[in-house]
C-alpha cells in the first residue's frame, strides 16, 4: 500500500464492537453529536444503539417535520410567506377571470388561503415559485373567459367540425363536406374576422 491508501485506511470509521457504556452527555458519536435518551434509541441492555456509520440511532418520531417552522431562519420564513401570498393571489385572479366577480375573495378567505399556502411551502421548503406556473396561470386567466364569447364559440365549433371532417376523410370513412358557418339563436350567420 502506498502512503495515500494507508492514510485512507487509518481515517476510515471503525465498525461498532457491540454495546458501549455511554451515558447522557458523554462520548459523542462520529458526527460529534452527544447522546440524548429522548432523541436516541437504547438497546435491550440499556446502552445506545450505534449505526454502521458510528452515529447514535435516532428514536422513531423524533424527526424534524413538525418543527420546520420553528427551525426556519427568519429570512426563509419571509420567502415562504411571500410565495404563499403570491400563490393565493394568483388563484384569486384566475378564479375571478374565469368565474367573474362572484369569485372575489372575502378578507378571511384571503388570509386563510395565504396561510395555507405559506404552511405548505414551509413544509416542502419551496422558497420561490416557478415562473412557468405564474405564466400558465396568467394565460389561462386571460384565455378561459373568452371561450364563452359568441365569436370565439363559433370559430371553435367550426375548427372542431373541420378537424373531425379531415380525420374522417383521411380514414376514408366519408367524402369531405362543407363546414357550415355557425348561427346565433335567431338563425343568423355569426360574422367574425376569419
Amino acid at each position: 500500500m502506498n502512503e495515500v491508501e494507508k492514510t485512507m485506511v487509518e481515517n476510515m470509521p471503525k465498525e461498532s464492537q457491540g454495546p458501549q457504556a455511554v451515558t447522557e452527555g458523554s462520548a459523542p458519536d462520529s458526527s460529534g453529536a452527544v447522546f440524548d435518551p429522548s432523541l436516541h434509541q437504547l438497546g435491550k441492555d440499556g446502552s445506545p444503539v450505534i449505526t454502521k456509520k458510528g452515529l447514535f440511532k435516532k428514536r422513531r418520531g423524533t424527526g424534524t417535520k413538525s418543527k420546520i417552522a420553528d427551525m426556519t431562519p427568519p429570512d426563509s420564513m419571509a420567502n415562504f410567506q411571500a410565495c404563499g401570498s403570491t400563490s393565493a393571489e394568483i388563484i384569486f385572479i384566475a378564479c375571478q377571470g374565469i368565474g367573474g366577480p362572484d369569485w372575489t375573495p372575502r378578507d378571511e378567505e384571503r388570509a386563510y388561503m395565504t396561510e395555507a399556502f405559506t404552511q405548505y411551502y414551509t413544509a416542502k421548503d419551496v422558497q420561490d415559485l416557478p415562473p412557468g406556473v405564474i405564466l400558465a396561470t396568467a394565460l389561462i386567466s386571460y384565455g378561459a373567459p373568452r371561450f364563452v364569447m359568441p365569436t370565439t364559440q363559433g370559430r371553435f365549433k367550426r375548427a372542431v367540425a373541420w378537424t373531425k371532417n379531415k380525420i374522417k376523410t383521411l380514414r376514408g370513412i366519408r367524402t369531405p363536406e362543407k363546414v357550415e358557418k355557425p348561427k346565433d339563436l335567431a338563425g343568423n350567420i355569426v360574422q367574425g374576422n376569419d
